[in-house]
């Protein structure tokens, strides 16, 4: 989905990104330089084999990671309180 804000109404300090992540190392490319001046990133990561955590750690140091030890899904992710 994409929404559209008109310039000056939302500063970059006003935005959270919550991603919900399994096995998505390979596509950290170039969405970090998308989110890399953003202040405030959450990733919730869903028990992935891959490298993801230590990825994200080096990539984007001030997001905050957090890593469960099963795959939830997306919907309790996302509405979780």
């Amino acid at each position: 989905m994409c929404i559209e804000i008109p310039v000056g109404i939302v500063s970059e300090s006003d935005i959270t990104v919550i991603l919900v992540t399994y096995n998505s190392a390979h596509c950290l490319g170039g969405l970090v330089e998308t989110l890399r001046p953003l202040k405030h990133v959450m990733v919730v990561d869903n028990a992935s084999e891959d490298d993801i955590a230590c990825s994200l750690s080096t990539q984007l140091p001030n997001a905050s990671l957090i890593v469960n030890h099963r795959n939830l899904g997306l919907a309790p992710q996302t509405i979780a309180p």
